[in-house]
């Protein structure tokens, strides 16, 4: 796939450069919209489907997600969506985003973590990015490490955009929840809300904060909150008290007190 878009130019205006990022649904380029003259990231969707009919329902879901996500107005800790379609020539869907210089959070975990001060900066510009989208009725559904992305500007200052609400859905399913889900994985396993592996339950903005605290435990504590199995019984229900790992003693009680409360397992 690499090789064949490299070079290309997507619906007449986006012109391929360089991948720069891989995803279980997609690839992500550096890019150029030569109508603008500006660069830009450009993801495209490369999920298969086992039929045409699942195809096009994917789809389907694909721009009424991704025009969810652009319905988001453009907030300091977003990233933000400036088009998106699908190639007549290629028959590949597409969205072009504005291209962010750093590293995700997920990289600054495994090289050194983040000390306190600035871990508080993250996790707050990561729940003002999500609140953005909250607002105007969208879900994110998949807040993981490797979707807040760490922009590091001239002063120094490290702040957090949300990435990938693109696959978010509306907080109402409206008329796509007709649609079939065939090959989509709408949230990581170790970052699940409770209610999310439960196919009875609606995802709301409350499993976006469920998520976000387990990834505010991992930056503070230096360790995940759960190991495989206390995670299985919480998603299952259980009720377990939250472990203290790593570094979570050493954690100021207020803080410790938005994280165990961004936790409860009530959504």
């Amino acid at each position: 796939m690499e090789r064949l878009l490299m070079g290309r130019k997507l619906a007449g205006r986006y012109e391929i450069e360089k991948m720069i990022g891989t995803g279980g649904m997609s690839l992500v380029f550096r890019g150029r919209d030569t109508t603008l003259g500006r660069p830009v990231a450009i993801k495209v969707v490369t999920m298969d489907a086992p039929s045409d009919e699942a195809r096009q329902d994917l789809r389907e879901r694909f721009r009424r997600e991704a025009g969810s996500a652009a319905r988001i107005p453009h907030h300091p800790n977003v990233v933000q969506i400036f088009d998106y379609g699908t190639d007549p020539e290629l028959d590949l869907d597409f969205i072009v985003m504005e291209l962010l210089e750093g590293r995700d959070l997920k990289e600054a975990l495994a090289r050194e973590g983040l000390p306190r001060d600035r871990a508080v900066r993250v996790l707050r510009d990561a729940a003002r990015g999500l609140a953005a989208g909250h607002h105007v009725g969208i879900v994110h559904r998949d807040v993981k490490p490797a979707n807040v992305f760490l922009v590091r500007s001239g002063d120094g200052w490290e702040s957090a955009r949300i990435l990938d609400f693109g696959i978010a859905k509306p907080v109402e399913p409206g008329e796509d929840a007709d649609l079939t889900r065939t090959g989509q994985l709408p949230h990581s396993p170790a970052y699940a809300s409770p209610e999310q592996v439960d196919p009875e339950r609606v995802a709301t903005p409350a499993s976006d904060v469920y998520q976000l605290g387990l990834i505010a435990y991992e930056v503070l504590a230096g360790e995940r909150p759960y190991d495989r199995v206390e995670r299985a019984r919480v998603q299952a229900g259980d009720a377990i008290p939250l472990p203290v790992r790593g570094r979570w003693g050493e954690v100021p009680r207020h803080l410790r007190e938005v994280v165990e409360q961004a936790l409860e397992p009530d959504p």
